[in-house]
């Protein structure tokens, strides 16, 4: 089979004009395409730009790639990096500049930053340095031997509401309609698992709630990863929260199936359903209603670690749990495997020696007095 000449294969693949491949791949006019279309640039010039120029290339080849939230983080993160090293080349920067940013950026040397950076955000951070670095040919010539990411403090175990609490909060909240929004994202995530952000992202055709077994779907691509989609079982006190969140979203104008069910506040009764709520979108409502609460430590987030510690405390396998929770490391299975106060004091007063006697004593006067 003769291959016309305005067609070549290459990779198994065959391209038209005018992307023709060359022969012998010199000055190849579609492997040329395939670089622009996959970096964006000639490495090579990297070397030669300045860092702030070099990381604002690489975030618009990325963001095909990239999830919106993976997308926006990247971004927020060489806003920062910028404060120290945005005017250094790239072919400059070695080492030291990397040590340096990190001591910087954990003592918020100079007030660059409005805040001193913990362990996890400057090695994040620094990841996206590296993933700039690798595009311009350098990282492991002149990095990657000598460096080293800041050692993460010990995990502590997520601080959880006794069941006291958790009745509390609930209560208090549902006396104040201003924190309607509030306390029904707050219930659903805590009868679901389901994070602030898979709650926020949620259309109206992801709620399967006539079914004889009600569910509601979290998308993968909005999940915080690829492993955290998945269907839930809605429980009873989770319906009612739905069809309240259902009727809130009607009145603002979510009706369709694909509207989100927390619709884009634009402004005061102004709401746009093809658009998720934006990420701040309970951060009042949920601060006042915690405040009153009496449990100022208290996140959104929290009430996910609540759930999964209640799950543990069940007995129900980590194979089930996940299920429900999404996929979840075997260091995070061992920090929400932690029992509350609350379990813990029940279980060790039933091994106080003196709990024992106490038993054994009582035993033996009932057994005297059937005598």
């Amino acid at each position: 089979m003769t291959i016309p000449h305005e067609l070549r294969v290459h990779d198994e693949h065959v391209h038209s004009p005018p992307l023709q491949h060359t022969f012998a791949h010199e000055n190849c006019p579609a492997c040329e395409a395939t670089r622009e279309a996959t970096l964006g640039h000639d490495p090579d010039l990297l070397l030669q730009m300045k860092f702030s120029a070099a990381a604002a290339l690489w975030l618009s080849t990325r963001r095909l790639h990239l999830k919106e939230r993976s997308f926006y983080m990247a971004g927020h993160h060489i806003e920062q990096i910028n404060r120290f090293m945005a005017d250094i080349p790239i072919g400059k920067l070695h080492i030291g500049h990397l040590r340096q940013y990190q001591l910087a950026r954990m003592n918020n040397t100079g007030h660059m930053w409005k805040r001193p950076a913990g362990s996890s955000l400057i090695n994040h951070e620094m990841s996206v340095v590296q993933m700039i670095l690798k595009r311009a040919g350098v990282w492991k010539q002149r990095f990657a031997l000598h460096y080293e990411p800041i050692p993460k403090p010990p995990t502590r175990p997520q601080k959880v509401m006794t069941d006291r609490e958790e009745d509390r909060l609930f209560a208090i909240a549902a006396s104040n309609p201003d924190w309607e929004l509030a306390c029904t994202v707050a219930s659903i995530t805590n009868n679901t698992s389901a994070a602030g952000t898979e709650l926020r992202h949620l259309k109206l055709e992801n709620l399967y709630l006539d079914n004889p077994f009600p569910t509601f779907l979290i998308p993968a691509e909005f999940a915080k990863n690829d492993n955290r989609g998945r269907r839930i079982f809605v429980n009873e006190t989770c319906m009612i929260d739905f069809r309240r969140a259902v009727e809130r979203a009607k009145k603002l104008g979510s009706y369709r199936p694909e509207h989100y069910l927390f619709p884009k506040r634009i402004c005061r009764g102004l709401y746009d359903p093809y658009k998720p709520a934006s990420s701040s979108w309970l951060r009042n409502q949920f601060h006042e209603m915690r405040e009153a609460a009496g449990l100022p430590w208290l996140t959104p987030h929290c009430l996910r670690h609540q759930f999964i510690t209640r799950m543990f405390e069940m007995g129900n396998s980590e194979q089930d749990i996940q299920s429900i929770t999404g996929q979840l490391s075997r260091e995070a299975l061992k920090m929400y495997s932690h029992n509350r106060i609350e379990r813990q004091s029940s279980i060790l007063h039933q091994v106080d020696p003196r709990n024992r006697k106490r038993v054994e004593t009582s035993r033996i006067g009932a057994s005297r007095m059937q005598a």
